[in-house]
């Protein structure tokens, strides 16, 4: 039987590093582009999150532990998670904050016919994408809350 040689060992370790890095950097600018996408309608933050939340599973698991326990953050992961659905007033506020960032937006871009086109279709498409999404309710949230404090307390 052969056994691995010293430097393949160690080009491995330096491989597996070296991944755990990209993820971390790739982790955190999901991290980034999930924040700034609950400003900006455009930027899905959910999808972004949970990317976010997958990075630092592979990588580092303080990360994602921060991520999944963050008080802003950490809600839009364990939401879809447990419920797989998005509560009405995200979606509210989400599809109304889309129309009318783009409706300024292809107003300001007057004579671009083009573009105006391509951000009403992106506008059309995340707007279905947001409404086919399971709406979270609030006594659904309830009763598994109810049961999950009683399975706690045996």
């Amino acid at each position: 039987m052969l056994l691995p040689h010293p430097m393949d060992t160690a080009i491995q370790t330096d491989k597996a590093t070296i991944m755990k890095l990209l993820f971390t950097a790739l982790g955190l600018l999901a991290t980034a582009l999930a924040v700034a996408g609950i400003f900006l309608p455009v930027l899905p933050t959910t999808p972004l999150l949970l990317l976010a939340s997958w990075l630092f599973y592979r990588s580092n698991p303080r990360l994602r532990h921060w991520l999944i326990n963050h008080p802003v953050l950490g809600s839009y992961i364990k939401n879809y998670l447990t419920y797989r659905a998005i509560p009405l007033r995200a979606k509210v506020i989400s599809i109304s904050t889309l129309w009318v960032v783009i409706s300024v937006s292809v107003f300001m871009l007057m004579g671009k016919p083009l573009i105006q086109t391509l951000l009403l279709l992106i506008a059309v498409g995340v707007t279905i994408h947001i409404c086919r999404i399971r709406t979270l309710r609030r006594d659904r949230i309830a009763p598994a809350r109810q049961e999950e404090e009683f399975h706690t307390q045996l």
